[in-house]
């Protein structure tokens, strides 16, 4: 597969099905290590669209193989022009390296990140995440202040009498609460900084997860404004 690309295709769809994008291009792979998953490769394909909430189809050609292989999803494109706080999307990975907590915001030049857009995970592999924070208020002596609250819940199978166990990948986390539902963990951390952009990451310890679909949720609270945004991700942990 390092060898090898993919013939990539896009379509997106707005209100009433309205096409709003077609666009085809060539791909090569990029593969992490084969120990972190066994057989991943991650294409990249770039569009532009202008921010709102669309329907997503692409397709993948191989060419070698005649294979061809089509994934339907929703996307929101977020509008970053707009006044207050803003926050990426949960962007889950095989591995997040300790230095990509540098303030540096070019911390994904390279392959820093090893992405895992399948959002698929053998069981007992740590579930690795990672987001970004925009436009954060600056209080006194010019320092950011935000709190992150993040939520684990099970999809599909029933967890029940099952406890997600966090490892944090940072010193500077503090857990300020602790799960009262089994079957929903909830962590909340508090940060500071002195930039009103920041990035976090942390990981989850999979080795009590039974096989099936979980939901993350991550919301962060700018302690200046007091202002809040939200995120949710969905993984899935596979035999």
């Amino acid at each position: 597969m390092i060898d090898q690309a993919l013939d990539m295709g896009v379509v997106l769809y707005g209100d009433s099905w309205t096409r709003v994008l077609a666009d085809s291009s060539w791909s090569p792979l990029f593969r992490p290590s084969e120990e972190e998953i066994p057989g991943l490769a991650v294409a990249v394909q770039d569009v532009e669209v202008p921010p709102g909430d669309y329907l997503m189809a692409v397709q993948a050609h191989d060419r070698f193989n005649r294979w061809y292989g089509v994934q339907r999803d929703a996307i929101s494109i977020p509008d970053f022009t707009t006044p207050g706080l803003h926050m990426s999307g949960i962007r889950l990975a095989t591995r997040v390296p300790p230095e990509v907590e540098d303030p540096d915001m070019e911390m994904r030049a390279g392959e820093r990140l090893a992405p895992n857009p399948a959002k698929q995970y053998p069981q007992g592999a740590p579930v690795y995440f990672y987001l970004e924070v925009y436009d954060l208020a600056l209080g006194n002596s010019d320092q950011s202040r935000y709190q992150i609250d993040i939520a684990v819940s099970n999809v599909e199978p029933s967890m029940k009498g099952r406890r997600l166990i966090w490892r944090l990948l940072s010193e500077v986390e503090r857990i300020l609460g602790y799960p009262v539902d089994q079957q929903t963990v909830t962590m909340v951390f508090e940060q500071s900084g002195q930039e009103t952009d920041a990035a976090w990451s942390s990981a989850i310890s999979t080795d009590q997860l039974r096989a099936g679909i979980y939901k993350l949720s991550v919301a962060v609270t700018d302690l200046i404004r007091q202002e809040t945004v939200m995120q949710t991700q969905v993984f899935e942990m596979v035999r």
